[in-house]
């Protein structure tokens, strides 16, 4: 992969400490707001000849490049995902509690991350070649957009 940049982030909110109002403390106190959001550009693959053609006769038909092209010739698309998340702690006594809500691929992006590398179907009786019009589509995804809600309890 060429590029790849991963930024993650925490900043806590914990600006009540002036707030005279002892409810008006606790309800702003113990806030914080965390994620990470990353890019990267499309992983390359090769087209292959699928699991049926042993073109060099190794024994290893998954190993079998496409004739007249070369290795790493073909890329995904690129990835973007932004999961941010929220927590908010709150001490009762011995007990800390603390509540999540996070989300991961939150613009909901395809993140493509296999796509179909069988080139060319190969016809044993006639030995002939013919490439495969599904050659490149998408086979998976890092997953559609996720909600979580969480309480964590230490004590």
């Amino acid at each position: 992969m060429r590029h790849r940049i991963v930024f993650s982030y925490v900043w806590n909110l914990d600006y009540a400490g002036g707030i005279s109002n002892t409810f008006a403390r606790a309800l702003a106190s113990g806030w914080t707001l965390s994620g990470i959001v990353f890019f990267q550009t499309g992983q390359p693959y090769s087209a292959t000849m699928g699991t049926n053609v042993d073109l060099n006769n190794d024994g290893n038909p998954r190993n079998d490049r496409a004739p007249g092209l070369a290795r790493n010739t073909y890329r995904l698309p690129s990835q973007f995902s932004v999961d941010p998340r929220v927590t908010r702690h709150i001490p009762i006594g011995p007990v800390d509690v603390e509540l999540i809500a996070e989300a991961f691929n939150v613009f909901n992006n395809k993140n493509v991350n296999f796509a179909s590398n069988t080139f060319y179907s190969f016809n044993a009786s006639t030995n002939t070649l013919t490439p495969l019009a599904s050659f490149g589509a998408p086979l998976g995804d890092s997953g559609s957009r996720i909600l979580q809600l969480a309480a964590k309890v230490t004590f």
